[in-house]
């Protein structure tokens, strides 16, 4: 069993207790008041509160005690990171590198220590929860204790002491335990210069908020305080509702409010005395005990096992040993072996598959040069192909018409005009009866315009246009010097239209018979006699 005094200090005063340790108990021996008026730790104020302090354990027989402290919430900064798994060797500088990231103060001025979340182990990301103090907060608080002569064990923010008093006191059913098995529970600690509001599941701190002094002007004031507090918890956890809410009060003048709270507050609300079970009686009002919150969940924690947060001690990075280091050498070792080999056989499997490519590659280019060139020759030939499918020879339609026409001595050609235009024929039914698709096909137009003496002629082509309707289709006539018309000069002008169906070259079969014209005679040219004759 082992003594220890236990140390709340604030703008308020400083509060501490001495107890008796042993395996996960805690006994509660003596409460002592050694400030009731402001006086902030500084590193001005800590030798003069340290010498109060040192008369203090004098009067009560415990000079040399070993000290823990905790500070108030609004002298720490918390923050909440996340980071990837790793050694217990390393974990530490990964997560002071995560946790220094986006600080508003100058990392170098703080102090750091870390509690992880428990979580899944097997998780892509770990999560934890860092603490900074001032480093000269720090030295205020190791020279109070240097002053008072007792050595400095453990310093924690005052939400995880809290969390410990009120496990304490549910464990020991001297408060009603909360709605649910595993619900969490909030704490609220209120004195005249304000509090702090501390969810807790356990010995782990879900939550934390400090209470302004303003707060507590009215009722009005502390409900909206208090509900603004439930609100941000669970926003931040809403799977984790809140099973009670215990309240310690430690005012110097009488007063509560806790009856007002239950009456206001969705929730259980309990009242909270720290100092249950002390040993000897308390040298001030009970009104007092609440502002004990801190000093005694120092100690319970204490009890229970080493403290989730000290700054005494922080978790830092710790060197492996020198056997492991051997091993760890000659592992890099084995394995840098291993990776030049591998990357020695990568180098040539991966020469030899550079070749490969290579050579595949330009088989490749062949094949595609070779494809391009046939590409654009089927190219050619499927238009000429088209070209010949689809077009009309105007030259042999013209030949076989000039054979057809005759003496051209009572009607000349005047205008031959030939167009190609698309048609749809409907196809014939198949054997089946099924409909057969519409066959899409090139046809000719021609339009001619004639001089005719007369009309037998042209009537006599319009007659070889119907006779050969496997060449041509829908031939109309007209003319355009009718009766009671002036005729033109060598007669009448005639117009013939009609469909010029496609045909192979073997398909003319007319051959026009004409007599070239026999040449004029030569005429001999004039003689000349010589001047030389000439009489």
């Amino acid at each position: 069993m082992s003594r220890t005094l236990a140390i709340d200090l604030d703008a308020g005063g400083l509060y501490a207790v001495l107890g008796s340790l042993r395996k996960n108990a805690a006994t509660i021996e003596r409460a002592l008041v050694v400030l009731d008026d402001p006086h902030p730790l500084s590193l001005a104020t800590a030798a003069a509160i340290g010498n109060k302090l040192k008369a203090a354990l004098a009067e009560a027989k415990a000079s040399g005690t070993p000290a823990l402290l905790s500070l108030g919430r609004d002298r720490v900064i918390f923050k909440d990171i996340k980071h990837p798994p790793s050694s217990p060797a390393e974990e530490p500088a990964i997560v002071r590198f995560q946790a220094q990231r986006d600080l508003a103060v100058a990392p170098d001025t703080l102090l750091m220590d870390y509690v992880p979340v428990p979580g899944d182990p097997k998780a892509d990301e770990r999560k934890a929860v860092v603490a900074f103090i001032p480093k000269d907060l720090y030295e205020a608080a190791r020279q109070l204790c240097d002053a008072a002569g007792v050595k400095l064990m453990g310093v924690q923010p005052r939400p995880y002491a809290i969390a410990r008093t009120v496990a304490r006191a549910i464990a020991s059913a001297q408060v009603p335990p909360p709605d649910g098995a595993n619900a969490a529970v909030g704490t609220m600690t209120l004195s005249e210069l304000g509090g702090e509001f501390v969810v807790s599941s356990g010995p782990e701190v879900l939550f934390s908020r400090t209470v302004s002094a303003g707060a507590l002007a009215s009722e009005v004031a502390l409900l909206g305080e208090t509900r603004r507090s439930l609100a941000g918890y669970a926003s931040s956890f809403p799977a984790r509702p809140l099973g009670a809410l215990y309240v310690a009060e430690g005012y110097a003048a009488a007063g509560s409010w806790i009856a007002r709270l239950q009456q206001s507050l969705p929730l259980p609300v309990h009242p909270l005395d720290p100092l249950f079970g002390l040993s000897s009686p308390a040298a001030f009002p009970s009104s007092l005990n609440g502002r004990y919150a801190g000093a005694v969940g120092l100690l319970a924690g204490r009890a229970a096992g080493a403290m989730p947060l000290n700054f005494v001690a922080p978790r830092q990075p710790r060197a492996e040993s020198k056997s492991s280091t051997r091993w760890m050498v000659i592992a890099a070792m084995f394995g840098l072996l291993i990776c030049l080999g591998a990357a020695a056989a990568i180098y040539l499997v991966l020469g030899d598959l550079d070749r490969k490519i290579a050579a595949a590659a330009a088989k490749k280019k062949f094949a595609e040069d070779q494809i391009a060139k046939e590409a654009a020759d089927a190219n050619r030939l499927r238009a000429i192909l088209d070209f010949k499918k689809r077009d009309v020879t105007w030259l042999d339609v013209l030949y076989d018409l000039s054979d057809a026409t005759g003496s051209v001595d009572k009607m000349r050609l005047k205008e031959f005009d030939g167009n190609i235009r698309q048609v749809t024929i409907a196809a014939k039914p198949g054997a089946t009866g099924t409909a057969a698709k519409p066959v899409q096909t090139m046809m000719g137009q021609l339009e001619l315009k004639l001089v005719s003496a007369d009309d037998q002629q042209p009537q006599d082509l319009m007659g070889l246009f119907s006779q050969e309707n496997k060449f041509y289709a829908n031939p109309t006539i007209t003319f355009n010097n009718l009766a009671g018309m002036k005729m033109g000069a060598d007669g009448k002008e005639v117009s013939i239209a009609v469909d010029v169906l496609p045909r192979k070259p073997s398909e003319f079969v007319r051959q026009l018979k004409a007599e070239f014209p026999k040449p004029p005679p030569e005429e001999k040219p004039p003689v000349i006699a010589d001047e030389e004759d000439l009489p």
